[in-house]
């Protein structure tokens, strides 16, 4: 079986909340089955374990994120886990797993300000309803939830 793990989401200069998680869950992951990291950054290395197969995909902040699925397809996963619930499954060939991390963004709609103006647009434009969450976790196989926010 071919587990892929979404690693982008590390932020390899400060860890806020998705940037712990996804390195902890990473690394926990790994100590249970053989698993592929995806990174956009080699720096998200040192954050996972040491001498891990990885994939290099563009950012999470890419137009290309609603996509993501169709560069993931070459790769052949038989899984793919995501840290969060923005991985696109557009035309997908695996099986996927989304996590719905946070939902304080419906409530507070201010973008984080380290964000592009056009990322940030998209954002709050994301965060207004929650039907673009709800197509996105409609193409899941699997949902999975860790805060009550």
């Amino acid at each position: 079986m071919k587990l892929f793990f979404d690693a982008r989401y590390i932020n390899v200069t400060f860890h806020d909340g998705i940037s712990r998680y996804t390195t902890e869950l990473g690394n926990a992951l790994a100590q249970q089955a053989p698993v592929t990291f995806i990174i956009s950054d080699t720096a998200q290395l040192e954050f996972l374990p040491s001498g891990g197969d990885y994939v290099m995909l563009h950012p999470v902040t890419s137009w290309r994120e609603p996509f993501a699925a169709l560069w993931l397809n070459k790769f052949h996963p038989d899984i793919v886990v995501s840290p969060l619930q923005t991985l696109g499954s557009i035309g997908r060939r695996f099986k996927l797993v989304l996590t719905v991390h946070d939902l304080t963004y419906y409530k507070h709609r201010t973008p984080p300000p380290q964000y592009s103006p056009f990322v940030r647009f998209m954002w709050w434009l994301y965060h207004l309803t929650y039907i673009p969450e709800r197509l996105q976790l409609a193409g899941a196989d699997l949902v999975a939830t860790v805060s009550e926010t």
